[in-house]
């Protein structure tokens, strides 16, 4: 390949520079975002887990100071659905 060839492309070579600093400034804003959001998914995990310690602490308190157990926040019991066979049978006929 002779540099003559290469003549026609130095007309392109602003249009290169410019197409590799945009490329260069995306990643580096993406590249702040990303850091950004993973800075603000650890603040919100420790909030969370500051917010769960603390209601914890409220109900062992509550226990301790009432002496009773506080109530499961699940529910234990039967389903709450009616049957199948409770359910009024529908009038529609097609």
């Amino acid at each position: 390949m002779h540099p003559e060839n290469l003549l026609p492309l130095l007309r392109l070579l602003p249009l290169f520079v410019l197409v590799a600093a945009a490329l260069g400034g995306y990643l580096w804003v993406e590249r702040g975002r990303s850091k950004r959001d993973r800075r603000r998914g650890i603040q919100q995990t420790k909030s969370y887990w500051m917010a769960e310690f603390a209601h914890r602490a409220r109900m062992r308190t509550k226990e301790w100071l009432s002496g009773t157990k506080t109530r499961r926040l699940t529910y234990q019991g039967p389903p709450l659905a009616p049957k199948a066979a409770d359910l009024p049978k529908s009038k529609h006929r097609h």
